[in-house]
């Protein structure tokens, strides 16, 4: 019987979402592996952490499954960084942008 209703069950979705700010010029070439490898540092943190909570809970609740997504407006700079290395990391994407997809 709980097998027939685990299609039925919810399932996670954890959505992390992004925004940079840069006063001034661009980020700096030289800035951007280290700002990659703690974007990816922590997203590593977050799947771990959530999957580990997923995995703990016993409940039946939910589907032991989770989706992970990365929410950015992929703006140039701090925006893209982090939608790429959540794409790496096997999170799906979401886009915001300010205008209809027709603008």
């Amino acid at each position: 019987m709980a097998e027939m209703l685990r299609p039925l069950l919810p399932r996670v979705r954890l959505r992390v979402g992004v925004t940079g700010h840069r006063p001034g010029p661009k980020l700096p070439p030289e800035s951007m592996a280290t700002i990659r490898q703690t974007a990816d540092r922590i997203l590593a943190a977050i799947a771990a952490s959530a999957r580990d909570v997923i995995a703990a809970s016993k409940s039946g609740l939910v589907d032991n499954s989770i989706e992970l997504v990365v929410v950015s407006a992929l703006a140039e700079g701090a925006d893209r960084i982090v939608a790429q290395a959540g794409l790496a990391a096997e999170f799906s994407l979401e886009a915001v942008f300010p205008f209809s997809r027709s603008e």
